[in-house]
């Protein structure tokens, strides 16, 4: 099975105080079986944004954010960029009324890479769902 992690998910992982054990779990199973890993590079500036916004908060620290996104950077992660994956972003944040399309980037690399799109976003979920893209709720 191939995997499109979204920001929420690869955070969870990283900082037990964002998500859940299923997601370590899970994180652990894909990477032990190899599986196809692919995303965005929109999922550094987003998990880049998170971790500034914790240390800004006082919930980790510069170093401890630091660690978090050295942990990123080892994930075998392949990245989609193509053209057709924005232009279906922008796409599918139309057909759902959405303002903004970064969800959507999301939803188009599942779509178009043929990944489940994992994630503990219960909105991204339902409109992934919506739109009738492979996903699945960490919880």
């Amino acid at each position: 099975m191939a995997v499109c992690p979204d920001a929420s998910f690869v955070l969870a992982w990283f900082l037990p105080t964002q998500g859940s054990r299923a997601a370590s779990d899970i994180w652990r199973q894909l990477l032990r079986r190899g599986e196809r890993l692919t995303a965005p590079p929109l999922l550094f500036a987003e998990v880049t944004s998170v971790l500034r916004r914790y240390v800004h908060g006082r919930s980790l620290t510069h170093e401890e954010a630091l660690a978090a996104l050295r942990q990123l950077f080892l994930i075998p992660l392949s990245l989609a960029h193509d053209q057709a994956i924005y232009e279906r972003a922008l796409d599918l944040a139309g057909r759902l009324g959405h303002a903004k399309a970064y969800d959507a980037v999301y939803m188009a690399v599942a779509d178009l890479e043929q990944c489940v799109l994992f994630t503990l976003d219960r909105g991204l979920y339902h409109s992934a769902q919506q739109m009738g893209i492979a996903t699945r709720l960490i919880a």
